[in-house]
């Protein structure tokens, strides 16, 4: 006989069973429980919620391909089939560049980056339709990196997702979309499939309209959300 254990969700305020509760699939190192009665993850509780509810697992490090000497993920040699939008995902947490690729690859050619710099130069390379950026960042930050992109001529027409986790305030992100020229502001935490959605959001039309002819075998796994 299994055995409940019951805590009370951070925002809805009631009780749940941990034991038989699901994780989250959070765009972010650490999964957390989700409340089966308010349907929100506990990511964003304090962090003494967190700890004395013993929140929080860790999503295991599983790549489809050999990781690098460095311990980053090795990039595809081409991508796809050249049709499918281009998606360059820059964060400097090896997890959250692990997680887009393999939640957004069944729809997107995706390349990662680990900081605003390699951003740049992978973008100069790829001439991604999107880009995603953390906003805190070693080296050079992605509201900078947001700012080089719309301003560079090869990189102009490129669309700039800013997620962030601790610039959360209207103030932060009025910022980011008008000192910075960010197309969209995402808090974090969120999921895959949130992602997937707002990525989509900012594709052209037609472009949207093509990727659902998309053969089935052109896509990988996915990770659930």
């Amino acid at each position: 006989m299994n055995q409940k254990l019951t805590t009370a969700c951070f925002r809805c305020s009631r009780s749940f069973d941990t034991a038989g509760s699901e994780w989250c699939d959070c765009v972010q190192r650490m999964r957390s429980l989700v409340c089966p009665r308010c349907g929100h993850c506990s990511c964003d509780a304090p962090p003494e919620w967190k700890e004395h509810h013993a929140t929080g697992k860790l999503r295991p490090m599983i790549f489809d391909e050999p990781s690098s000497d460095a311990g980053h993920p090795v990039e595809p040699t081409k991508p796809g089939s050249g049709r499918r939008p281009r998606v360059l995902v820059v964060d400097d947490d090896v997890f959250v560049q692990m997680l887009a690729r393999e939640g957004l690859a069944s729809e997107f050619d995706v390349t990662t980056a680990k900081d605003g710099l390699e951003g740049f130069a992978r973008a100069l390379d790829t001439s991604p339709h999107v880009v995603v950026t953390d906003a805190l960042m070693p080296t050079l930050d992605g509201r900078e990196l947001c700012r080089i992109l719309k301003s560079h001529p090869k990189t102009s027409d490129a669309r700039v997702i800013i997620m962030t986790a601790l610039y959360r305030s209207a103030r932060h992100e009025r910022e980011a979309i008008r000192d910075y020229g960010a197309d969209v502001f995402l808090r974090k935490p969120f999921t895959i499939s949130e992602l997937n959605a707002v990525i989509r959001s900012l594709l052209p039309a037609t472009m949207r309209i093509a990727m659902e002819s998309f053969p089935e075998s052109d896509a990988r796994q996915r990770i659930p959300a």
